[in-house]
């Protein structure tokens, strides 16, 4: 993927012709955009679920419960992240 850029950077065809990409940023950016394109798809494949527990709880003094609310967040793969026949 990287591989288009550098030649641009190393090349001395692109100097002669001014094509090169001066900003790091610009790179950064260009990167950071492809990335996310092509992983975007991956991000879809899971599934989150917030589960609330309800517990006793003693306190410090061994006289007190009180109920205590547990929050957990499980992730799942989805039904076509499954399947064999995905292609993945």
């Amino acid at each position: 993927m990287l591989f288009p850029f550098r030649y641009l950077e190393m090349s001395t065809i692109a100097m002669n012709r001014g094509c090169r990409i001066e900003s790091g940023p610009a790179q950064t950016a260009i990167v950071f955009v492809a990335a996310t394109a092509f992983n975007l798809p991956r991000w879809f494949e899971y599934e989150y679920r917030y589960e609330v527990d309800v517990a006793n709880a003693t306190l410090d003094d061994n006289v007190t419960v009180v109920e205590v609310n547990e929050t957990v967040l499980t992730v799942d793969t989805t039904a076509l992240r499954q399947d064999d026949r995905y292609i993945r």
